[in-house]
């Protein structure tokens, strides 16, 4: 089988680099972009299996790249990277077709994770079934679902978009707090008003891992 094909959508070359760097190490086949326009017209163009977006690019901002490609290329599953990230700028993403959204500063591991987990989606989407965990597809809920025919089927469905979104505000509520903090997790976990253990356990839940120089 050949490798997942990965577009980089940002203009900090930096991050076009480290993110090639990062997953080309883990076997994926990466291509590069310098502006919003350019990943656009090459997104729109090639073979890719899932795009990085950068929100805030000069020429063409990350969501309306990701609303144009949702709408023209929905097989090229999508993840927004920001570093201007917030519970409403990730749900937004959300809801305008991406998979998921990765604030910067991140690490190798978190990449990796978030890249794998998207690219999940897609193949349970092209197979129109569950992750291999028994989730359903966020893309799934919120713009492939079949129109239920029964009330009852109508609840389920809705259930499942709940929880499915739920987790994507649970991630990113799990973020900010631990950005507001330079990654401190005591300080993050007193300022959201949860027991640092519990906070913790969220942080593994999401594979979150602190960032900055906070102590843990």
């Amino acid at each position: 089988m050949p490798p997942a094909r990965v577009l980089v959508i940002d203009d900090e070359r930096s991050v076009c680099v480290s993110c090639t760097r990062i997953l080309e190490e883990e076997g994926y086949a990466v291509d590069q972009a310098l502006s919003g326009r350019e990943g656009l017209r090459m997104a729109s163009t090639g073979d890719y299996d899932l795009a990085l977006i950068d929100l805030k690019m000069p020429d063409i901002g990350g969501m309306e790249i990701l609303q144009a490609l949702h709408r023209d290329r929905p097989d090229v599953i999508t993840v927004m990277i920001t570093g201007y990230a917030t519970i409403h700028t990730g749900v937004e993403a959300v809801k305008k077709g991406a998979s998921d959204y990765l604030p910067k500063p991140f690490t190798p591991e978190e990449l990796s994770t978030v890249v794998s987990r998207a690219l999940a989606e897609r193949a349970a989407l092209a197979r129109g079934g569950p992750l291999e965990d028994g989730r359903i597809p966020v893309g799934a809920l919120l713009g492939s679902e079949p129109v239920p025919e029964t009330v009852e089927a109508l609840k389920e469905v809705k259930r499942r978009v709940r929880e499915a979104v739920y987790e994507q505000v649970e991630r990113a509520f799990v973020r900010q707090a631990l950005e507001r903090t330079a990654g401190n997790v005591t300080r993050a976990s007193g300022n959201v008003g949860m027991q640092r253990p519990n906070f913790h356990a969220l942080m593994r839940k999401h594979n979150i891992r602190r960032q900055g120089g906070g102590r843990s």
